[in-house]
């Protein structure tokens, strides 16, 4: 029987944004002394009855003041770890849709949208797509001893990852942390929506002799959401990371050229998705497609937090073919590949689409890297 502290994992990194305990906010120990328990509930009730004395239920703080976000509608800091990530989720969450495009199709197709604008397109592969990839299940299995370590600690924690090049500590790098684990738990909630779509049968379900090295999740192969976590995660922080340049002359943040480029931290994310199919639970295209919407997805984070919205003509979109752009049904995922099917930013200015939480957490990001 499965463990009850690994009941919610269900495919996530997990862990990447260490959120605190959702709906559990008696247990911080953001609080002066320690975390609540009963023995110190009893004891404040105690104190309090031996030091109030008589009171008339009358105001006897001179300096009493009501939160009045005087820093703006933006500023959640007032608030601990899981209520920010409450206010942001829903600033992010309310944005984005998942439509199911053609369902008469052989394969189907999922559209993802920001306020009506599309900024992806994925479409299922068939199944012989499918048993065509099966070479790369057999030959990446070799590579299962020296990965052993990297699969099993990525199972839950894929920031350890990043931070290992790019240092991120809850004290020099809250915000982005906060920023960081709202982009993934985005991610989590569009990617589950067009795994649902696109529903898709594992390696295992192919060939027995897959053999997976981890425990199989139980939703849709297609498209890898550990690609589109980490892919999301991965452009974010090359946001942050070089946001200091954008304002120099000729100097423009483009994912598809860093990408394109195989800069360090997408290398650090191809290496993560890759390893799902070393682990027997992902085909090559599963991470094709994951990266290429994590990466839409956390574009269209920064275009929000600087008051604009993506719009791309055409949607990127990833689809197997053997046109230009789209993946060979015989291809290995690599970021030669993804810078192709990527577009440069393409936005319209829209200062109404702004949005004051996820303007400020962006700035307040930013200035961790500046």
């Amino acid at each position: 029987m499965a463990s009850l502290g690994k009941m919610g994992k269900m495919g996530k990194m997990g862990k990447m944004g260490k959120m605190g305990k959702m709906g559990r906010s008696g247990d911080s120990t953001d609080h002066a002394g320690g975390p609540s328990d009963v023995q110190l509930h009893s004891a404040l009730m105690t104190t309090r009855e031996g030091t109030v004395g008589f009171w008339n239920g009358r105001p006897t703080n001179p300096n009493h003041s009501d939160l009045d976000l005087r820093n703006g509608f933006g500023d959640i800091l007032y608030a601990q770890a899981d209520v920010r990530a409450h206010i942001l989720d829903y600033a992010l969450k309310s944005r984005f849709s998942v439509s199911n495009d053609d369902d008469t199709l052989p394969q189907r197709k999922a559209t993802v949208s920001v306020d009506n604008e599309e900024i992806a397109i994925i479409e299922q592969p068939s199944l012989a797509d499918f048993e065509t990839q099966l070479k790369y299940l057999r030959s990446y299995a070799d590579l299962r001893p020296d990965r052993i370590d990297e699969i099993d600690v990525q199972i839950d924690d894929g920031l350890s990852f990043f931070g290992a090049i790019g240092y991120l500590d809850v004290q020099r790098r809250a915000r982005t942390l906060d920023l960081l684990a709202a982009v993934e738990r985005l991610a989590v909630y569009v990617e589950m929506q067009v795994k649902h779509i696109c529903l898709s049968p594992r390696p295992i379900d192919f060939a027995v002799e897959v053999q997976p090295m981890i425990q199989t999740p139980d939703h849709s192969s297609f498209p890898s959401g550990h690609a589109c976590e980490s892919f999301a995660v991965a452009t974010l922080l090359y946001l942050l990371m070089h946001s200091d340049k954008a304002s120099s002359p000729g100097y423009a943040l483009d994912p598809q050229q860093a990408v394109t480029k195989h800069l360090h931290v997408f290398r650090i994310a191809e290496r993560m998705a890759v390893n799902r199919t070393v682990a027997g639970v992902h085909f090559p295209c599963d991470s094709a497609a994951g990266a290429l919407l994590g990466c839409q997805l956390a574009t269209a984070v920064y275009l929000i937090g600087t008051a604009e919205l993506p719009q791309y003509n055409p949607v990127p979109e990833f689809k197997i073919g053997a046109s230009a752009g789209q993946f060979p049904d015989n291809s290995d995922f690599n970021l030669t590949w993804l810078g192709g099917a990527l577009q440069a930013i393409n936005s319209k200015s829209d200062p109404s689409t702004g949005d004051e939480v996820i303007k400020t957490a962006w700035a307040l990001a930013a200035d961790e890297w500046a």
